[in-house]
């Protein structure tokens, strides 16, 4: 076992098997996790230092042990290797399922989805400008759920570009970064990457996370910081208008694979059999009340602290 003075690794590690569990499942957000067992912060403070100022330090007087020290690589790699052992684990039993009971599902992802919608919409202090950027969101939602267009290219550049935009959504609590793959059409590649150590698409993909991690997530912090109620009413908006994403019962258009769009029960049910009505709203519900359980002992952490 790795252990450092003050330091224990399995409590960090099983907190990032919880994280990375989370993570594999669009609607759920890793970064609530955080929150929850307790190292959100801290994670936040270590992806911080992970700038300029470490590698001077790596290159420096300090040397490994003064960069060591001052990105809490004992707590980040702890964390993060146990995030990597849950994704590998889950992403191949996600796979299956997706491929064995979709509907089923989906259903599930649909109910996760609606409660953490329902979270984050708390945190706001609702006003004429938390409003209209509710609106602005639903719409930029729903146009980057139902456009082909919002679509990355393939190969490794789209691979890439979902890695920093997913993993930016990873940190926030309440975001799930596997919702944000979804939109983006690259949810499936990357479960299928992970469950078959795909490396050649996992490269590019974790390359992506790395570069998002040490841009892109300064500049969210910044927004958070500035324009904090607006940036999560956007938020909130954008997972509104994008929930259709996540609609159980969807019919293929024509011939192309992976095109898609959502119809009512009855429909599906024409096309392609049993809609399993009865059995998506109860895991609709589950789901729902799962992650609002999780939400009301988060609150009641923040209270304790």
């Amino acid at each position: 076992m790795v252990r450092a003075k003050g330091f224990r690794f399995l409590p960090i590690f099983l907190r990032g098997l919880a994280m990375g569990a989370a993570e594999v499942v669009p609607g759920v957000s890793g970064g609530t996790i955080a929150l929850l067992v307790g190292v959100y912060e801290r994670l936040v403070e270590s992806i911080r230092t992970l700038g300029s100022s470490a590698i001077k330090e790596l290159f420096g007087r300090g040397g490994i042990s003064r960069f060591w020290k001052l990105i809490d690589g004992n707590f980040l790699v702890s964390l993060v290797l146990g995030m990597g052992v849950a994704i590998l684990l889950f992403s191949h039993l996600i796979t299956v399922l997706l491929s064995d009971y979709p509907v089923q599902v989906w259903s599930v992802f649909m109910g996760l989805t609606v409660a953490s919608i329902l979270l984050i919409a708390r945190r706001v202090r609702w006003g004429t400008v938390a409003v209209s950027m509710l609106v602005l969101g639903i719409a930029a939602g729903y146009t980057v759920s139902t456009s082909s267009v919002a679509s990355l290219p393939e190969g490794g550049i789209g691979l890439f570009l979902g890695g920093v935009v997913s993993v930016c959504a990873m940190i926030l609590p309440g975001i799930s970064g596997s919702f944000i793959l979804l939109l983006l059409g690259r949810y499936h590649e990357v479960m299928g990457a992970v469950a078959e150590l795909n490396i050649a698409k996992l490269f590019p993909f974790a390359l992506g996370a790395l570069v998002g991690l040490l841009a892109f997530s300064h500049i969210l912090s910044w927004c958070l910081r500035r324009y904090h109620n607006r940036t999560i009413a956007l938020l909130t908006g954008f997972m509104a208008g994008a929930i259709v994403k996540v609609w159980p019962w969807r019919v293929q258009i024509g011939e192309e694979v992976g095109i898609d769009r959502a119809v009512l029960p009855g429909a599906y049910e024409t096309v392609r059999g049993d809609a399993h009505l009865l059995t998506s709203i109860v895991l609709i519900v589950l789901a729902c009340a799962l992650v609002l359980a999780l939400g009301y002992l988060e609150s009641r952490k923040k209270e304790n602290v």
